[in-house]
């Protein structure tokens, strides 16, 4: 269940602009589809969403936008607003679609010798504006970009760079606006709670910001608090989101657009209730104690309100920071360790509990000074029904052993579907995702595990295509989504840092667990 993405550092052919050339990009199309912004990016990289076409998508937009002014009013929120919104992402978009569309006019006046460091500026340029619209409209499309700062297999290294400031920032609250909330959260003024509570946040994100605070006890706590207003800015967001989708429906791939919409917007409204996260954080923290040295901070149950979560503070740098750091000096025992407790964890969540964290990125996974991996940040997270627990863990059974009846068989009754009605396409897209699994199986038996080369993501991917494009999947589980959104951002993490863990006894453990509980 780990991505077939490409390491950071591997130099691939391309079309001159750095992103994945066009053709492979297709042949990638399953992974990508997965969020919005990816899917966005394959528009552009393929030439599909052409200046003249976008022109044309943005008149049918606001004709539509027009068409539900009167269900904005009912909703309470002010079209000029939903407009500035719109016209201000919209504009930041046609502005990149432009400028990578006249490269290759523009780069025919520029000398060879300034032709790399001219593309890297324009690399720089798009990336800072991509990323100054994500800060200052926050709310939902702030999340789009910390998706694709975890797709380095995409974008260029400065687009990487410039999007990983995206991963724990956001423009604060302005502070004279959290006391009242504080306030009115907790039924009581602060000094009757905390000791000390510093306004300055240690972190801000889409839906809200953490603060370091001291309780009455002596305890350090982080305060997570929801930003004002944001229920009214996520609305908007998701009438962009669905204009979007709709205007370019007919240049995506052949997907269940609708099922990517709903998908997208009850996580995105989940996180909105920190009742809920509270309760996730501390379902599935109970069960990550059975992993040596993996934890979730402990919840203050007490003080949590659906605007407000209080947990145990804890001390921490990124994972992403902690395996250079342990990279650099050579110390491969710490990253296969951790690298192990990360694989563990989510296998341990999706096969077993049936409950996962959806957003895995470096800012959600801290390593302590015990080389700890502790998971923070559970508002986006997915319950799977009992059904679909017991039919992800047959389907990564019949992989290992390439059982592909039951695979296909499998899939189907969950609620895959292709276009013919045939199997071929779902067992392509399973190999995709777990063929790099299965064949790290076979290397831990009789040795070290290796991670694959270019020449096998290629063969993958070219496999995958042929299927998608003669017979594309159009229906999936929601839940899906969700889960390959996981696995495609963690397998990155893997072919780029090569971990050597034992694979066979830690499938084993999973695959076996009910048997050794009985």
């Amino acid at each position: 269940m780990l991505s077939t993405s490409t390491d950071q550092t591997t130099t691939n052919q391309n079309d001159g602009t750095g992103f994945a050339p066009a053709k492979t990009d297709s042949q990638s199309q399953m992974k990508v589809m997965l969020t919005l912004l990816e899917s966005s990016l394959k528009a552009i990289e393929r030439s599909a969403w052409q200046l003249r076409d976008l022109s044309v998508q943005t008149l049918t937009g606001m004709k539509w936008l027009e068409a539900e002014t009167s269900s904005l009013f009912k909703a309470g929120l002010q079209l000029p607003a939903r407009l500035k919104r719109l016209a201000l992402c919209g504009w930041m978009l046609t502005r990149l679609i432009a400028s990578y569309k006249l490269w290759p006019t523009r780069s025919a006046f520029i000398s060879t010798a300034k032709h790399a460091e001219a593309l890297e500026q324009l690399h720089q340029k798009n990336a800072e504006l991509f990323v100054e619209t994500s800060l200052k409209q926050g709310g939902a499309f702030l999340k789009i970009g910390q998706l694709l700062s975890t797709r380095g297999d995409l974008l260029p290294a400065v687009w990487i760079s410039a999007l990983s400031r995206l991963q724990d920032q956001a423009t604060p609250i302005d502070p004279e606006l959290i006391e009242p909330v504080l306030t009115e959260q907790l039924g009581k003024p602060l000094n009757e709670v905390f000791s000390s509570f510093d306004m300055t946040p240690i972190a801000a994100a889409s839906i809200g910001q953490v603060h370091k605070a001291t309780l009455i006890d002596g305890r350090v706590v982080a305060v997570k608090i929801r930003r004002p207003g944001i229920e009214k800015l996520v609305k908007t967001d998701m009438l962009l989101l669905r204009v979007f989708l709709e205007n370019i429906r007919t240049i995506l791939p052949d997907i269940d657009i609708n099922t990517l919409f709903e998908e997208i917007n009850r996580s995105i409204n989940e996180e909105l209730d920190y009742l809920g996260e509270a309760h996730s954080m501390t379902r599935i923290g109970t069960h990550l104690h059975k992993i040596d040295g993996v934890r979730a901070p402990q919840v203050i149950k007490e003080l949590c309100t659906r605007k407000l979560l209080v947990a145990e503070f804890v001390e921490g740098v990124k994972l992403t920071d902690a395996l250079d750091a342990y990279l650099q000096h050579d110390q491969y025992d710490k990253i296969n360790t951790l690298l192990t407790r990360v694989l563990d964890a989510w296998l341990l969540q999706v096969l077993q509990l049936g409950q996962f964290h959806c957003d895995p990125h470096a800012g959600n996974l801290l390593v302590d000074k015990d080389n700890q991996l502790i998971l923070l940040d559970f508002g986006a997270c997915q319950s799977l029904t009992e059904a679909h627990r017991l039919g992800y863990l047959r389907v990564l059974q019949a992989a290992i052993v390439h059982e592909d009846s039951t695979i296909a068989q499998t899939l189907i009754q969950m609620g895959f579907k292709t276009r013919s009605g045939q199997p071929d396409t779902l067992l392509a897209f399973t190999k995709a995702l777990l063929t790099q699994l299965s064949d790290r199986l076979a290397d831990t038996i009789n040795g070290a595990a290796v991670w694959p080369d270019n020449d096998e993501l290629f063969a993958q991917a070219q496999a995958l295509y042929a299927s998608l494009d003669s017979d594309p999947v159009e229906e999936m589980p929601g839940d899906f989504i969700m889960l390959a959104r996981v696995f495609l951002s963690l397998g990155g993490l893997f072919t780029h840092y090569r971990p050597d863990i034992n694979l066979a006894e830690l499938l084993l453990k999973h695959l076996t667990w009910q048997q050794q509980a009985a």
